[in-house]
């Protein structure tokens, strides 16, 4: 039964929001898709240079003591500013190219850094791309999909409300939800830093390794 009452849930609230999701999945994969194409197309010295920084840093990686502090704030850091740009975007829909701006970013920044370890090692590049990558596709990527279709729907809200009489109650329920989220949002965030913090770092020094092998 409550199997059933989740898949009609999921099932209504895609169907309600099958544009917003669209628009989120389209910046998204676009960004990918625009971030491998720079990938493969960059200058040979550029190329060279970058080539040589990710072996040298993966050669060193399985010997180095990693700081995990370090890792955990500027991984905060990326997150919550992602989080804060997509907050922006929801504030009027005139800034919601702000929020598919940054959502293609962050597709950008996962396709050209994918494509480039695959470019570089080959088979076993594809091993680290996917744990590279891994906790942002299960931890941040859908979240930040679902704020963000939070925000445009939002954004329209409010729009909407605008010149309704007795709309300020209504309002204040979607500013408390929008709040609400937005904690929810920085809560994942943290969970996603200490994943990529001290979660990863061991499971990927063997995996360099493997690569220098």
């Amino acid at each position: 039964m409550k199997k059933l009452l989740v898949r009609k849930s999921v099932s209504e609230y895609l169907i309600r929001n099958k544009w917003q999701i669209l628009i989120v999945f389209a910046s998204l994969f676009a960004g990918i898709i625009i971030g491998s194409f720079f990938s493969v197309n960059m200058t040979d010295e550029k190329n060279n240079a970058i080539t040589k920084y990710i072996q040298n840093f993966v050669s060193a990686y399985g010997f180095q003591t990693v700081n995990g502090k370090d890792i955990f704030k500027f991984s905060i850091y990326n997150n919550i500013k992602v989080i804060l740009f997509l907050w922006i975007s929801g504030l009027w829909i005139g800034f919601l190219p702000v929020g598919i701006l940054q959502t293609g970013l962050k597709g950008y920044k996962i396709g050209f850094s994918a494509t480039l370890f695959i470019k570089i090692f080959g088979f076993k590049g594809i091993v680290f791309a996917l744990l590279t990558i891994l906790p942002q596709f299960l931890v941040m990527i859908p979240a930040i999909i679902l704020y963000f279709v939070f925000n445009i729907n939002f954004a329209f809200s409010i729009h909407n409300l605008k010149n309704q009489k007795l709309s300020g109650s209504v309002k204040n329920q979607l500013y408390v939800k929008n709040l609400i989220f937005f904690l929810v949002m920085i809560v994942i965030s943290i969970v996603s830093g200490l994943i990529d913090a001290y979660v990863m770092p061991p499971i990927l020094k063997p995996v360099c390794s493997f690569l220098n092998k």
